[in-house]
């Protein structure tokens, strides 16, 4: 690094292999920031720096790659005398960790900070680009002159690119890089990992912000890690009941226990984020105070604060800030429909209580108020910092109400209201010559149309038209009005559903042929004012009242109209939670000629177990087909669902069998082998065994995959054979994950049986990850037996083991009282 480049003006911070400098760009004239590798005598490239120096540029390389606006800057990299550096823009701000020292985030600031981080992600997933390191200090809040603020994901220092998964990286000490905290379980487990560990990190560090609590938390490490492991936390709501529980549910999405549970990356999560929100409507600054749990109403009594439910009801009533201080914070308490995938309950924090007192340390429990027994953090608005200009974003602003009807939006500046009667001045007029004296007129009204002189005998006629015209008119105009009048109650009808559905104890919505039409109208108007999730929760709760097939009228429309495709498969996974039969004709209709790849995919989904026998033909067909992985694993999800529901899978198993042999292409062929598993008959065997004595890998990952997929014991003591055999560390791995899924899963075995098999595995364990796979897998359950093959490992030589041994023992045996 040139030094007459760089002029070094102190150091900014410090971690645990590398040093941050704040410095001063002479040739650009700019202030930047420098991270180096610290080194005790210097750099001497010996093989410890050298892993440094490559980690630390692959950091620039990585960096360089992802040009976005909230992701930091990398200007130069390279390496001297002194080691290896990385020159970046310098970020003037607070981490989310010191924002959160002052109290937990806003709805309208946390909606900012997850929209922000989550384009942050997708830019980096595009190049296969795994953070590995997502926490509070590892995101920076910055500001721009317009007082709105800035979300920057910074310290790429442990990110990898890589499109097949990679396994957590340790430092010196043998300890997993990056926050305890924030950490997914396969980081402690060191297995591959990819773009869902960072969603699963980025959801603790969203959960961190709305509660002011970590989510998963103990006074030891050991304790923090267990918690992790068993997924231990409690649900947001009883941090948070200000919020919709369509938040709280999406954030706890992020942190499920397996990655497949998970968003599968960060496009999904913000899509699935952006469909269920709207603006919230308010006309002014309110206060976000926690009250007891009995004051909340319940869901019906809800007032819907947000979205299109409160623009279709009306205003919102408001409810003047506790603080005489003018600090814009977000509504309270939005009232939403359920998400597709459960229950949302709307609740309302009414005004009247005093606030509660805000947090000041970082990770601290949040500020409370007693809710029975329900902790309630209270949230802060993020402003600029002191001596910086107001903010012209923080409030929201009322945009002009029409009728009953009012809309808001945030962070744009106010409209100006327009007058229902527009006033428009006259210009002045020119003094008129003086006119010479007319004769006197009859007295006449004051009018600027000029008088017209009648004619002799016309003025019956005249009056006869006028009335004519004026009788037209009112009749025009009463149609109009009519029909606005009926529009009008039909869209209150629809708003009535819409906020039954609203209601979580409501499982059932009384629909006819006109309330099905009008919804699926609704869902496909990209100017519908609604919210589209009630839309699609009411559509879901209906029965109907007239004969209508709500299933088959849903998938034909779904299916032949010219809709967005988000909106389709949006309709698709509506019909996939009814379970409707009616729908099938029309799905598989879909599947076959569209190429449409997420549709497509949803539409195979939405099959769930009505798939008649003779569509499988159909699904082989797209199997072998298609391109598309999404579209091939949903066909085999269809495939597999149908197998499972069948007694006698012989016929099946002969189809799949010449599926199998006569595919060229090896990843129709794989999959054909995992579904021959679920059939477990003869001709699934000796495909099974001839995957596994060929010389092909990734044929013998899916026989092991086939392996895991049997409904009985009979090939058991051959697949552990297997596994014992594997000299490939890959391949065992494999086919100790494919045992732990069989004798988790759905086969049917009895008590003995499976005892015998856990006690077999048990003797086959080679190394920590192994056992504590075993150890978390097993402890599920409660039997005596179990628990007493998990004793041993309490004695483990491996700290991390023992105490994970220990913590399975007590969850079992509590699970027994």
């Amino acid at each position: 690094m040139s030094e007459e480049r760089y002029e070094i003006r102190g150091k900014i911070g410090q971690g645990g292999v590398g040093a941050v400098y704040r410095a001063y760009d002479r040739n650009l004239n700019r202030e930047v920031a420098i991270k180096r590798v610290l080194t005790e005598e210097g750099f001497d490239a010996n093989d410890e720096e050298d892993e440094a120096t490559k980690a630390l540029l692959k950091e620039a390389t990585a960096l360089c790659s992802v040009q976005h606006p909230h992701i930091v800057t990398v200007y130069d990299a390279g390496v001297d005398g002194d080691g290896p550096y990385v020159v970046m823009e310098l970020l003037s701000g607070r981490t989310l960790e010191e924002m959160v020292e002052r109290g937990t985030m806003t709805w309208q600031d946390f909606r900012e900070t997850a929209v922000q981080c989550l384009e942050a992600l997708i830019a980096a997933q595009e190049l296969d680009l795994v953070h590995r390191d997502i926490k509070p200090s590892n995101v920076m809040v910055t500001w721009l002159p317009s007082g709105k603020f800035q979300v920057k994901l910074v310290d790429f220092g442990l990110a990898k690119f890589s499109s097949k998964p990679s396994l957590q990286t340790i430092d010196h000490g043998d300890a997993v890089f990056g926050s305890i905290h924030f950490m997914a379980p396969e980081q402690f487990e060191r297995i591959p990992l990819d773009q869902r560990t960072d969603m699963y990190s980025l959801g603790c560090v969203l959960f961190f912000c709305l509660a002011g609590n970590y989510p998963f938390d103990g006074d030891t490490a050991p304790q923090v890690m267990a918690a992790h492991l068993q997924n231990d936390f409690h649900s947001l709501r009883e941090y948070r009941p200000d919020l919709p529980d369509w938040v709280c549910q999406w954030v706890e999405w992020h942190i499920a226990r397996s990655p497949d549970d998970r968003p599968r990356d960060a496009r999904e999560a913000l899509e699935r984020f952006l469909a269920f929100d709207q603006p919230v409507p308010q006309t002014a600054p309110v206060a976000v105070q926690a009250v007891p749990a009995a004051s909340l109403p319940s869901a019906g009594e809800a007032s819907s604060a947000e979205g299109g439910l409160s623009r279709l009801t009306g205003p919102v009533p408001v409810v003047p800030a506790a603080s005489t201080e003018s600090q814009p914070v977000a509504a309270d308490a939005p009232a939403r429909a359920k998400l597709l995938t459960g229950p949302v309950v709307g609740e309302a924090s009414p005004a009247g209580d005093s606030a509660s007192q805000v947090p000041s340390g970082a990770g601290a429990p949040a500020a409370k108020e007693e809710t029975g027994t329900v902790p309630v953090a209270v949230p802060q608005p993020i402003t600029p910092p002191p001596g910086a200009k107001p903010s012209v974003h923080t409030s929201a602003q009322v945009v002009r109400a029409t009728g009953s009807v009012q809309t808001a939006q945030f962070n744009t500046p106010a409209a100006p209201v327009t007058p229902e009667v527009a006033q428009v001045p006259q210009p002045p007029q020119p003094p008129q010559p003086p006119q010479p004296a007319q004769p006197a007129q009859p007295a006449q009204n004051q009018s600027s149309v000029t008088a017209v002189k009648p004619v002799k005998g016309s003025g019956n006629a005249v009056r006869i038209a006028i009335a004519a015209v004026l009788t037209v008119a009112i009749v025009v105009i009463g149609i109009l009005l009519v029909d606005v009048m009926g529009k009008q109650d039909e869209k209150k009808e629809l708003q009535g559903l819409m906020q039954q559905a609203a209601d979580s104890s409501v499982t059932d919505i009384s629909l006819s042929r006109k309330h099905v039409e009008g919804f699926l109208a609704a869902a496909s108007a990209l100017d519908f004012d609604s919210e589209k999730g009630a839309v699609y929760q009411t559509l879901y709760l209906g029965s109907s009242i007239d004969g209508t097939d709500i299933d088959k009228r849903i998938a034909e429309f779904a299916t032949t109209e010219n809709i967005t495709e988000q909106v389709r498969v949006k309709l698709f996974q509506v019909v996939g939670k009814r379970g409707g039969k009616s729908a099938v004709p029309f799905l598989m209709k879909f599947a076959k000629s569209s190429n449409e790849e997420d549709s497509v995919a949803s539409a195979l989904d939405a099959i769930g177990k009505n798939i008649a026998g003779e569509d499988l033909n159909a699904l082989y067909k797209i199997i072998s087909s298609t391109q598309s992985a999404n579209v091939r694993a949903a066909a085999e999800r269809a495939v597999k669902r149908h197998l499972q529901g069948q007694t006698n899978n012989s016929i099946a198993a002969r189809d799949l069998v010449v599926a199998f042999q006569s595919s060229m292409e090896s990843k129709p062929k794989e999959t054909f082998l995992r579904l021959l598993g679920v059939t477990g008959s003869s001709q699934a065997e000796d495909a099974v065994e001839e995957a596994l004595s060929s010389d092909d890998n990734t044929l013998k990952v899916s026989a092991y995959a086939a392996l895991a997929n049997w409904r009985n014991d009979t090939l058991f003591d051959r697949h552990l054979e297997s596994m014992i055999g594997e000299e490939e560390k890959f391949l065992r791995g494999h086919a100790f994950e494919s045992l732990l899924t069989f004798l988790s899963g759905d086969a049917e075995f009895d008590e003995a049986s499976e005892k015998k098999m856990w006690t077999a595995l048990s003797k086959e364990l080679q190394d920590e990850l192994e056992k504590k796979k075993f150890i978390s897998t097993l402890a599920r359950g409660s039997e005596d037996w179990a628990i007493a093959l998990i004793e041993p490992f309490r004695k483990d030589a491996h700290e991390e083991t023992s105490f994970l041994a220990e913590r399975a023992i007590e969850a079992m045996k509590n699970r027994e009282k």
